[in-house]
């Protein structure tokens, strides 16, 4: 750190197996060097320390720090990257994103992650299924497949939009050693989520139950492709939003995502990304007949 001001962006620190890089442990010297360098020259006061988190699963308060099982190694690598952070003794603000999807006005975003892979992994079976059925694919068509978790009530989704407007402002703010939940105030169910997508895709025969364990093909391709996103969508909480309210003002949180959002979020990913794939160009330009059965 040469500056007083120096932006720090935190990223993974294990890679999708598990295994601790040699960046873990540089960003650890890092920081305890920045730490002891600082101190040394007394502009300990002065650096702003920034990193750029996804939220824990289950944190309820922006400045909490409960005991709990780590869902995956990405979890567990931002959890602790902000705690070194916490404990490095430089002022520090931590953003903490939720799930990050498309702008709010027309969803549409430049590299769709994450949840997105839902989307992507629904449309090709579907494709798959109708191809081997000889059924046409913008039809309705039973998938008979299972997400098998717990349905939470709360999923943050937060728009890319939000999230620069929120940061950019808390960035100018002064330095508080403070975390902000930068997810919004507009979580939906995962039945909301279920039923857009399968009103969209026109798919019947899919749930989201922990208990339902079907065996069957569809399920077990689910879990082994997208199984790792299955806990974001279990964990039920609320996350606290006072600190960015007292800091930003309630309008700051004045919009919406609900199941327009969602709509809009699921259609300009296959517009977008898919815009070759005739029969998805055409089941999200046209309204469904019915709803989805379960």
């Amino acid at each position: 750190l040469h500056t007083e001001e120096e932006t720090f962006h935190g990223g993974r620190l294990t890679d999708d197996i598990g295994h601790k890089p040699a960046l873990a442990t540089l960003l650890e010297q890092q920081i305890v060097a920045a730490g002891g360098l600082l101190a040394g020259d007394g502009h300990k006061g002065n650096i702003t320390k920034i990193l750029q988190l996804d939220c824990t699963a289950t944190e309820y308060f922006a400045d909490s720090y409960p005991t709990y099982l780590y869902y995956n190694p990405y979890e567990e690598s931002k959890f602790k990257a902000e705690f070194l952070v916490r404990n490095s003794g430089i002022p520090f603000s931590v953003y903490r994103p939720a799930i990050i999807t498309g702008r709010r006005s027309d969803g549409r975003i430049r590299k769709p992650l994450a949840f997105y892979r839902i989307l992507e992994f629904l449309g090709k079976v579907k494709s798959h299924r109708c191809s081997k059925m000889g059924v046409s694919p913008d039809s309705w068509v039973n998938m008979d497949i299972n997400f098998a978790t717990n349905p939470s009530e709360h999923v943050y989704f937060v728009p890319i939009d939000y999230v620069q407007e929120a940061i950019t402002a808390l960035f100018q703010l002064p330095v508080t050693n403070t975390a902000y939940h930068v997810t919004g105030d507009s979580p939906v169910s995962v039945r909301q989520i279920e039923d857009s997508i399968c009103k969209i895709l026109r798919l019947d025969g899919v749930t989201v139950d922990s208990e339902n364990n079907t065996n069957s093909q569809g399920e077990a391709l689910m879990s082994r492709f997208v199984g790792d996103l299955f806990p974001y969508f279990s964990s039920d909480i609320v996350f606290d939003q006072t600190n960015v309210r007292k800091a930003l003002g309630d309008e700051i949180l004045d919009w919406e995502f609900g199941v327009k959002g969602l709509e809009t979020m699921i259609r300009s990913f296959y517009l977008d990304h898919f815009a070759n794939v005739e029969w998805l160009q055409k089941v999200i330009s046209e309204e469904p007949d019915r709803m989805p059965i379960r």
